[in-house]
């Protein structure tokens, strides 16, 4: 009952790595080694975003998802933003975080992808994501403002140098 409410359903996610594993529930994540002992938190999601360029990010939205790419030894956790849901002047964004080591508990590389087509925002539900060699690709389901839909695919390089 963090925040003072709860979120149902709560849509807990979660990965192991070689070290630990990372939990997300909704609006918090937690990271524990391999022997179940608690490293950190659990913390709200947005603030893996603090100072970022895109403060809709720092907002606990939900329907997390935390990825560990075995490949490269680092986690992906992300989010959604949902301010536009109460203000429609607001563009929607799928919000990722990478972390720069191994580590789950230090730093990460952030990005945000607004889904807006057309001059109209839409809310990116049911986000999915993947890796492959150099990059991690997310879908997303787009519901429009009325009765519009689509569907979005982004890739992120993982070379590329992205604010931290």
């Amino acid at each position: 009952m963090s925040f003072g409410f709860r979120v149902n359903p709560p849509d807990p996610v979660g990965a192991v790595g070689q070290e630990h594993y990372v939990e997300m529930i909704n609006l918090l994540f937690a990271v524990y080694d391999k022997a179940g002992n608690r490293l950190a938190g659990p913390t709200d999601t947005g603030s893996l975003w603090a100072g970022f360029a895109v403060p809709d990010c720092t907002d606990p939205s939900g329907d997390p998802v935390v990825i560990y790419d075995k490949l490269e030894d680092r986690w992906i956790l992300t989010q959604f933003t949902t301010r536009g849901l109460s203000d429609p002047t607001l563009p929607f964004y799928n919000c990722v975080a990478v972390s720069v080591t191994s580590d789950p508990t230090g730093a990460y590389y952030r990005y945000a992808f607004n889904t807006t087509f057309n001059g109209k925002f839409f809310f990116p539900d049911y986000p999915k994501y993947g890796n492959w060699r150099k990059s991690y690709v997310l879908t997303s389901r787009d519901f429009g403002p009325t009765t519009e839909y689509g569907i979005s695919v982004y890739a992120l390089e993982e070379e590329q140098d992205a604010q931290r």
